[in-house]
């Protein structure tokens, strides 16, 4: 079981030290120092799973990372909202401490494992943006949408039966999501005392308003997206966006609302994110506060292979990403790059990991595995709730490769890290699931990909050709301390 249950305080009165130390100096560094020091012995003396070393640093400087990133935000130059300084303290810092949480026993009881730790859900396709390469497909003109009340009780319902805080909302742009008057903002408010959500968003809907309902509600954190400076974002998002960007963040800073980056990789951008200096531009003087980074995936509008970087660049990038986590002490997150830290693939509903439901109710196992064998409205309608989204012959299959590969396996068997994902480092496998357990594609592109040959072909080589780079780093810096 990998929690932080080493860590724990021992009365959720530590709730309300967390947020006075939040607004203090110097009670704020002791309590990140003793925070920092548990989580060492967690990770290096404790280590509960037998990792090997080299992988516990991993996860421990991701932790800290974390931690850094929290005090960076607590004292940013224009503060925190009070209400964000109450969500941190209670829902996110108080939660990471205080791991006791029932809903999560009661789970492992019946199903033999832990519950998923959070959850994806695209509310809406819709956005404003039309931006290429897009994974969901999304522009003006596409309608579908969750309710409202669907999307909140799939979140009651994840705090009632994962006990899980965390949820990450996409789309579509999700500022545009509404139903029967509500949206994202009354969505944050409804669950203003058992969720933090982090958004990833276009930024281009963040005005003045509604940075100021954001730092009034405290539970929603906006991921911008960027490709790298003006002239990449607005390349592939639209011609003015990046200065709408710019906006948004000054919005935010004003209203004490903290933000971070989000980024696409492809072979347009990856000379930039060579560079320290676009790491420090947006840490340093754009005051992001975490950075996700998201190696383009050959899936939804007019996918291409041809936009993927290569696996030696794909090398080079984590280089120079464990170099920016290590050194400068910036949390950066990689959806791949960053396997050694998660254990390998987090999709499907693993334990410590995540489902994605989109627009239409479709169950997937991220948004990057754009395949499906469950709908949430039709559980609903039978009569079932969001465990019955876990239990399926696809999920069932994905989560049998994970734990063979590196979840739930022996230390000397270990899978590598390094290309930790189904679609895009072991395509093969991710075929031969689809196909056993008759998953149904999410949308058109997604059929076309399934009997697209020289798609499968390309992909399988790539795997096959990062495979062989990064096994060496594996075996050597990794597998073997």
């Amino acid at each position: 079981m990998r929690t932080f249950k080493e860590l724990s305080l021992d009365k959720l009165s530590y709730v309300r030290l967390i947020e006075i130390a939040l607004k203090l100096p110097f009670l704020r560094r002791i309590l990140l120092n003793i925070a920092t020091k548990k989580m060492r012995r967690y990770y290096f003396d404790t280590n509960v799973d037998n990792r090997p070393i080299a992988v516990q640093e991993e996860k421990f400087y991701l932790a800290r990372n974390l931690l850094s990133a929290i005090r960076r935000i607590s004292q940013s130059n224009n503060g925190l909202s009070p209400n964000v300084t109450k969500v941190l303290a209670k829902i996110v810092l108080g939660r990471m401490f205080i791991r006791d949480f029932p809903q999560r026993e009661a789970f492992k009881q019946e199903y033999k494992r832990y519950p998923p730790d959070f959850m994806v859900i695209s509310p809406s396709k819709s956005c404003n943006l039309r931006c290429k390469g897009c994974y969901a497909n999304s522009d003006i003109t596409t309608k579908s949408k969750l309710n409202f009340d669907v999307v909140d009780r799939i979140i009651t319902e994840k705090n009632d039966l994962w006990g899980s805080f965390f949820t990450v909302i996409t789309g579509g742009e999700p500022f545009m999501w509404k139903d029967n008057g509500k949206g994202l903002l009354e969505l944050g408010e409804k669950h203003q005392e058992d969720t933090f959500f982090l958004v990833y968003t276009n930024g281009t809907l963040i005005n003045e308003k509604v940075a100021q309902k954001l730092g009034e509600i405290g539970n929603i954190t906006p991921a911008i997206s960027v490709e790298g400076y003006k002239k990449e974002t607005d390349m592939r998002r639209g011609e003015g966006t990046y200065d709408k960007i710019l906006a948004a963040f000054k919005h935010l800073a004003s209203y004490g609302v903290p933000y971070g980056v989000s980024v696409t990789i492809t072979k347009n951008n990856i000379d930039l994110l060579q560079k320290e200096d676009f790491y420090e531009y947006y840490f340093e003087k754009i005051s992001a506060r975490y950075m996700w980074m998201f190696q383009y995936m050959p899936i939804g509008r007019e996918y291409t292979i041809d936009l993927m970087i290569t696996p030696e660049q794909r090398l080079a990038l984590f280089e120079m990403e464990r170099k920016m986590s290590r050194e400068k002490g910036y949390f950066i997150v990689d959806f791949w790059n960053s396997g050694i830290a998660s254990d390998g693939c987090v999709s499907a509903g693993r334990e410590c990991g995540h489902i994605h439901i989109d627009w239409n109710g479709n169950i997937m196992p991220c948004v990057f595995f754009p395949y499906y064998s469950e709908n949430i409205v039709d559980i609903y309608n039978r009569g079932g709730n969001l465990n019955d989204a876990l239990q399926n012959p696809f999920f069932d299959s994905i989560r049998k490769w994970q734990d063979e590969y590196s979840y739930n396996c022996s230390r000397n068997k270990i899978g590598n890290l390094l290309a930790p994902c189904p679609m895009r480092d072991h395509h093969k496998t991710a075929t031969e699931i689809i196909n056993k357990t008759n998953a149904n594609p999410q949308n058109a592109d997604a059929r076309d990909a399934l009997h697209d040959e020289g798609y499968h072909r390309r992909l399988v080589e790539y795997g096959e050709n990062f495979r062989g780079l990064s096994g060496k780093i594996w075996e050597t810096e990794y597998r073997n301390t």
